[in-house]
């Protein structure tokens, strides 16, 4: 027996408006509902205004993509759908690197070496991106016991203060705080004090 077999039509395909959502450190730490208006047109050439709510769920990442179906301009067959990409904008005290947030710190050279003069101590604090104020320390050598002297680059990690992290599948909640020293060296020195340097780490 014969039978005739029809192709199934295929769906219209869909395009997308694709715009780009800035967000700072606080927001995507906090997470936030952005609210923006957009116009889209109707097939009948007529235009519509209306506001999107736009849910931002704490620890989203720059590029991630939030999509509202249909919510573009109509065309012929279908409606665009409307995306927005996340960017996370640049700020003044933290630099956000995957789930941690690096905190760079600058340290005099001579306290590198001899520890914190006063006023400054061992311990800093710093203002989370939530207004909470948190404490770390910095393992300077002690002029009465020594150690190791801080080094450019070294990294001191405060557990569990990083971003917190949006995937339901984590066994972590929150990435690390990692707090990065950066050594400031003098624009130059003495004669003497080159001298004193060479006796001091034992130059010959």
């Amino acid at each position: 027996m014969d039978t005739d077999e029809e192709e199934a039509p295929r769906a219209p395909t869909v395009t997308e408006i694709i715009k780009p959502l800035a967000l700072t450190l606080e927001e995507l730490y906090t997470g936030c509902t952005k609210k923006l208006k957009i116009t889209k047109k109707r097939r009948n050439g007529e235009s519509e205004a209306k506001t999107l709510e736009i849910p931002i769920k704490a620890g989203y990442k720059s590029g991630t993509r939030i999509k509202f179906a249909g919510a573009g301009h109509e065309t012929a067959t279908s409606s665009q759908d409307m995306v927005f990409v996340v960017e996370e904008k640049p700020h003044e005290l933290y630099k956000r690197e995957g789930d941690d947030l690096v905190l760079t710190v600058k340290v005099p050279l001579v306290d590198a070496l001899s520890g914190p003069t006063p006023p400054a101590t061992f311990t800093r604090t710093v203002k989370t991106l939530d207004g909470r104020t948190i404490r770390y320390d910095l393992p300077y050598p002690s002029l009465k016991h020594g150690g190791p002297p801080l080094r450019p680059g070294q990294t001191i990690k405060v557990v569990g203060e990083g971003m917190p992290i949006s995937k339901k599948s984590s066994l972590k909640k929150k990435g690390d705080l990692l707090v990065k020293v950066e050594v400031v060296f003098p624009d130059r020195i003495t004669p003497s004090q080159a001298e004193g340097a060479k006796k001091i780490f034992g130059g010959s």
